[in-house]
This record gives structure tokens, sequence and C-alpha cells, in this order.
């Protein structure tokens, strides 16, 4: 969640390694206070999304991870684009 009381921020990476993977990484301010976000009991339907989005387009050519780490809140994806064959 945002604090009023601090900036919020976000950064976004993407990167393609010789045509054979990719690797998205976003990271935005985590302040970790909960008790005012209207949405602190939802699951992030966000995060659902890309991972049905994943496993339909990249069946087992990719690595999803996301979670907090210090005050930030990550979410990276790699794909071995090398081995996906187009229809």
């Amino acid at each position: 969640g945002i604090n009023i009381d601090s900036e919020s921020w976000i950064h976004i990476r993407l990167n393609c390694h010789d045509g054979k993977s990719i690797h998205f990484r976003v990271a935005n301010s985590y302040n970790g206070v909960v008790h005012a976000d209207p949405e602190k009991h939802q699951s992030g339907i966000g995060i659902f999304n890309v991972k049905e989005r994943l496993e339909i387009f990249y069946h087992g050519h990719y690595v999803f991870n996301h979670g907090v780490i210090g005050n930030e809140y990550v979410s990276e994806i790699f794909i071995d684009s090398d081995n996906i064959q187009s229809n």
C-alpha cells in the first residue's frame, strides 16, 4: 500500500538476453501498513491473472516470483523464450 507520509515509487525493468530469455521485474514501494487499506483482505487478482496467462502462453518455460523484500514489493518473471514453439 501507499503511505501519505512518504513518497511512493515504482521501478520497471525489461531485459532480453540474446533473444533467448526474457527477464521482467517490477518493484514498488511497500510500507507494510494495511490497517487503512480497503483491499487488505483481498488476494491480488493481478497475481492470479499473471500466473494464469503465463501458464497458458509459456507452460513449462517460465519462473514467476513475487513478494515483499525489505521495503519493496517485487514481481519477477523469467521466460526461456529459446524453447518456445510458435503456433
